[in-house]
């Protein structure tokens, strides 16, 4: 998600079409890291005999949320809005995911430890 941030922000403030497509690179490659990431931790966690109904739905909230992205992005550029600055706005929300993920990996770690030996009475 950092990268995405990074990436986006940085396409929006890129002043050559060289850094531009670079940030670009940068910015789809964090976002393919998470992809492949979440879809092996999902795998980890879902029973086989669920396994292809989950990521169906994984997958169509993906496109979903693809659609809905691309169409606000058209959205805000027939409005006026430059396009530089839709890719740095596309940047700035990547920050809600990141924030999420961060509050999430706090919250499972620590779920998942043991408990200390002097909290045991």
């Amino acid at each position: 998600f950092a990268a995405a941030f990074a990436g986006y922000v940085g396409l929006g403030l890129a002043p050559s079409m060289p850094l531009a497509c670079a940030c670009l690179v940068a910015a789809h490659g964090g976002l393919s890291a998470v992809w492949v990431f979440s879809t092996a931790m999902l795998q980890l966690q879902t029973e086989d005999r669920y396994r292809g109904r989950v990521f169906s739905a994984e997958f169509g909230l993906a496109v979903l949320t693809m659609a809905a992205s691309s169409y606000l992005a058209g959205v805000l550029v027939d409005r006026g809005v430059p396009v530089l600055r839709v890719a740095m706005l596309t940047g700035l929300a990547m920050l809600v995911p990141a924030a999420a993920w961060a509050w999430a990996q706090r919250y499972w770690r620590s779920a998942s430890e043991p408990p200390s030996p002097h909290t045991l009475g």
